[in-house]
């Protein structure tokens, strides 16, 4: 019901891809916040719909390794990850999400997302821009993919 749809709402941010989803109310999130990157673009309360995946995928193109603390972010890096933000989601929408072993949509078809992946699940492979080995560590009990010589 609408009531129970608008109660819904509320435990979740604001989504990427959306006209609420400013740069300015992104920059109000991460104001003063001493937890890393990562760990907010995953808290749902704070930017909703942003997974593990997309998480790492964001952060590597965005060139901001997962572990900075947000407020260290400057201005022109919080704008890059703004950006790249939304450009990720609505990439992984448009193809429909990222399918590993048996998700499908409501269509009955895979998502294709995964086909352009750069860094998650790609652990000990080469970085596609520096041939350096990606990494893989835990982050609050997450497995976190990233390249230590772009992600700064």
């Amino acid at each position: 019901e609408k009531k129970e749809l608008e109660e819904t709402k509320t435990n979740f941010g604001i989504e990427p891809g959306t006209k609420d989803f400013t740069l300015n109310d992104f920059k109000k999130i991460l104001a003063n916040k001493k937890a890393k990157i990562k760990t907010i673009l995953l808290n749902q309360k704070n930017i909703a719909g942003i997974g593990n995946i997309y998480a790492d995928e964001i952060l590597y193109k965005a060139k901001i390794r997962p572990t900075r603390i947000a407020n260290s972010l400057t201005k022109k890096e919080i704008e890059k990850i703004f950006k790249t933000t939304n450009k990720i989601i609505k990439k992984a929408i448009k193809w429909r999400g990222t399918t590993f072993s048996t998700y499908i949509d409501g269509s009955g078809r895979k998502g294709n997302f995964s086909k352009f992946l750069k860094v998650y699940k790609k652990d000990s492979q080469n970085c596609p821009v520096c041939k350096n080995k990606i990494k893989r560590i835990k982050l609050n009990g997450r497995g976190t993919h990233f390249c230590s010589r772009c992600q700064k």
